[in-house]
């Protein structure tokens, strides 16, 4: 038995490296016991960031020293996971869903599977069923002798109460209110008679700024109050900029942000931290500035990244389900809450990982009447995405392998145009010709979904991947792709060095076996000539780099005397 602290990332390397070393013993299986529940908000943020951090580790080691594919992946908590409606939760536990959705586009194979126990007279014989369990399910709560799951499903608006969402004359706040979306939100709430809209900003309002809030100040008064919302003193600054002037505060939107992608194998703890300050620790403040405010409704912008998971943006989806525990947490103690799993907007707001693969963006005219319809319904927790049913299952041929989306699924099969593939068996009966077209057309499907071409003509075979677009995300997806349909795959590191469609054909038929001597002849020399373009860019890089490099100054000479 090896055991390591995983918060020493070297140590927790050098374990994973002799565990991989040993042929007798080979890994099938990963438990993480992640610990119980914080107790309190306070604790349970740097909690979570730090235990999201930790499991961030232990993947970079599965990935750096367990070579070929990885074993199943359990985090075990010890409550947290709220299950019913008056369960308050903790965010500390929860916000580790945004990292299992991730991982399971990013890591597929390693099926990370979130296991909470709770109240069970023998927790060691549930966790021991679990981990002989064979099926797909993602979030797994045990409360006693009962086994709850999470399944993604449509939603339905109940009737809509007469009260009007915005009252009129009172105010309102908005953190993150300069950025594209919080202008948005600004602009609605004056449109239906707020008399006071107060906007935090990290920066100074630029001039097209200064222009929509001019406007803006034409109908109601609007005070900008700049500060980091997650740094001391400045949600209370916020609430008591709301309360000049008799105005009575009726409503907050926490819409602050920031969104810096990466894969969790690349990903840095000053970009977890980045990510996570506004839109969890802002949360946690803006929660703690109101707890004594009569408020009508307080919003959390959240994203569909927790939601469905967003390859790329790991952090960003830990994040936002530290937020979605949040609104958990106040509702359950009576306080009002809501939150909204944003898509993609048009026009405004911060791009998403998902756009033009598999979600169509939201004008903003759809998302203000999203938004004023789930106000008015109270609802707790909604997603708002225009999913692309025809792309979706395409894309990310995952989700079919995951039984939180079952019932999205079934609606997406119905509903898209997924063709008529029969897997990698019914290449077998194929000469190798036919074969490597029928492999060469999945693949470009594959791609054009992956890459947001409409049309999958566009996906030259002849061309590198890299000339089209591609980046390190895309690749991923394109190789997670051709696993799900052949049950090979080809390496990222041949995609990135400027694989074409071509000579991802070729090493798929290689690896399938369909390939008779021509072939592997072809496929040594298409091999060549993907290493031959990646040497062509890194000097290609490193000749631009050194033209960029400034000319040292030539040396001054002064006479008069030697040196």
């Amino acid at each position: 038995m090896l055991t390591a602290d995983l918060g020493d990332e070297p140590a927790v390397l050098a374990a994973f490296a002799e565990t991989a070393g040993d042929p007798d013993h080979p890994p099938v299986g990963l438990v993480v016991f992640v610990g119980g529940a914080s107790t309190g908000l306070d604790d349970g943020l740097v909690a979570a960031r730090d235990r999201v951090w930790s499991i961030t580790t232990v993947v970079r080691a599965v990935v750096g020293t367990w070579h070929g594919r990885s074993p199943r992946l359990w985090l075990v908590t010890g409550g947290g996971l709220a299950v019913h409606d008056d369960d308050p939760g903790a965010p500390a536990t929860a916000s580790l869903k945004g990292l299992v959705r991730v991982l399971a586009f990013e890591h597929p194979d390693m099926r990370a599977t979130l296991v909470d126990l709770d109240g069970m007279p023998d927790p060691l014989a549930a966790l021991t069923a679990e981990l002989q369990n064979s099926g797909n399910d993602d979030v797994i709560a045990w409360r006693g002798d009962r086994r709850f799951v999470e399944r993604l499903s449509r939603a339905t608006l109940d009737a809509q109460p007469g009260h009007p969402v915005v009252r009129p004359g009172a105010c309102y706040v908005v953190t993150g209110g300069l950025g594209g979306l919080g202008l948005v939100v600004a602009k609605w709430l004056v449109d239906r008679g707020a008399g006071r809209v107060v906007l935090n900003g990290r920066s100074e309002p630029t001039d097209d700024q200064r222009k929509a809030l001019a406007a803006l100040e034409a109908r109601a008064e609007i005070v900008v109050v700049r500060g980091d919302v997650a740094a001391p003193g400045v949600a209370e600054r916020l609430i008591e900029a709301a309360g000049q002037a008799g105005a009575e505060l009726r409503g907050v939107v926490h819409a602050a942000a920031v969104i810096e992608d990466s894969l969790v194998f690349s990903m840095s703890r000053d970009t977890l931290e980045r990510v996570w300050a506004p839109k969890a620790a802002g949360a946690l403040r803006m929660h703690h500035a109101t707890e004594g405010c009569q408020l009508d409704w307080w919003l959390g912008f959240s994203s569909v990244a927790s939601l469905l998971g967003s390859p790329g943006q790991a952090a960003y989806a830990c994040a936002s389900a530290w937020l979605d525990a949040l609104v958990t947490w106040r509702r359950a103690s009576g306080l009002p809450a809501a939150v909204i799993n944003w898509g993609p907007w048009s026009e405004v707001g911060v791009a998403q990982a998902l756009v033009g693969s598999v979600l169509d963006t939201i004008t903003p005219a759809e998302g203000i009447e999203a938004l004023d319809s789930l106000l008015a319904a109270g609802r707790a927790r909604t997603g708002v995405a225009r999913l692309r049913a025809d792309r979706a299952l395409i894309a990310f041929p995952e989700i079919r392998g995951i039984s939180y989306f079952t019932r999205v699924v079934d609606e997406l099969d119905s509903a898209g145009d997924l063709g008529d593939w029969a897997g990698p068996d019914a290449l077998a009966d194929l000469d190798a010709a036919e074969a490597a077209r029928v492999v060469t057309e999945r693949m470009r499907e594959r791609i054009a979904a992956v890459m947001g071409y409409a049309d999958r003509s566009a996906v030259d075979p002849a061309v590198p991947l890299t000339e089209l677009g591609l980046d390190s995300l895309m690749a991923v997806r394109i190789r997670n792709g051709a696993r799900a349909d052949f049950g090979v795959e080809p390496p990222v590191a041949l995609i990135l060095q400027g694989a074409s469609l071509h000579d991802l054909t070729v090493d798929l038929m290689r690896q399938l076996g369909l390939s008779g001597p021509d072939q592997t002849l072809e496929n040594q020399k298409s091999m060549a000539t993907v290493r031959d373009r990646a040497q062509q860019r890194a000097a290609a890089r490193h000749g631009a780099a050194a033209r960029r490099r400034p000319t040292p100054p030539k040396p001054q000479v002064h006479g008069g005397q030697d040196l």
